[in-house]
């Protein structure tokens, strides 16, 4: 009870010195010098400054509260992921649980969008333990867990393909080069042997999330503007946040599968 109180104490002490600050700087900033012009002049060799966005939290993007997040493994991953893509320097919009229509009339959820000036990211999070194994030539992927025990999962890069046609439609962005697919393994497996092929398509682990799309990113040339960014962020925050009954709709035609 006493360290709970102490850092209450903490917390008002840096707010109350925070508040001070900002009144110090203000006064400084409020006052006028006859010696500076009223117009700043930026420095020769000074980079211009780059837009930003506010990121929402993974609360305010996916609609899943506290428990929702922790106690269910796939959301967890997600919110892992999520916290790592808000963190990436540059102007870009993170977006997730997307409930994206096909042509056959029923969803497809795409776990994680980021939309960059580098295109758009579509991120499938895989929350597995265990080993696993995996060709993007092969229907079925394998995890394998202690005393051998072996699980089949549909492969993932096929799965993200899906997500990415069903995108293109809704978009109107037909263009391969402007996706770039990434699916995001637990740091709790170990990607045993994994075969990718196709181009714009990444298998990692989550612990290399960051160095790898940065990679992509100074490998890449600008596809989008930000308007355009926001743009896109605005027509696909539609299909964000969608009701129980759409999202029980969709566990039924995958348990279908």
């Amino acid at each position: 009870m006493t360290f709970i109180v102490l850092i209450i104490k903490r917390i008002i002490i840096e707010n109350s010195n925070n508040q001070t600050t900002r009144r110090h700087r203000n006064i400084h900033v409020n006052q006028p010098s006859k010696n500076w012009s009223s117009k700043v002049i930026p420095h020769p060799n000074s980079k211009p400054i780059e837009p930003s966005v506010r990121h929402p939290s993974y609360k305010e993007a996916s609609g899943n509260g506290f428990l929702s997040t922790f106690l269910n493994k796939g959301n967890y991953g997600e919110y892992l992921t999520y916290k790592e893509l808000t963190r990436l320097k540059g102007y870009h919009r993170v977006m997730t649980n997307l409930y994206i229509p096909t042509k056959s009339g029923k969803s497809t959820e795409l776990d994680l969008v980021m939309i960059s000036q580098k295109g758009i990211f579509v991120l499938e999070s895989k929350n597995y333990s265990g080993w696993i194994f995996g060709d993007e030539r092969n229907k079925n992927w394998m995890q394998m867990l202690p005393g051998g025990r072996k699980f089949p999962f549909f492969n993932p890069i096929w799965q993200n393909s899906g997500h990415i046609q069903a995108l293109k439609a809704v978009v109107g962005i037909e263009e391969d080069s402007y996706y770039h697919s990434y699916i995001i393994f637990s740091e709790r497996c170990t990607l045993k042997q994994i075969q990718v092929t196709s181009p714009n398509v990444v298998v990692i682990k989550r612990n290399r999330l960051i160095a790898t799309i940065k990679q992509t990113i100074q490998q890449t040339e600008d596809k989008l503007t930000t308007k355009e960014i926001d743009q896109l962020y605005e027509r696909l925050r539609e299909y964000t946040l969608v009701d129980a009954e759409t999202k029980q709709a969709h566990i039924r035609q995958v348990s279908k599968r």
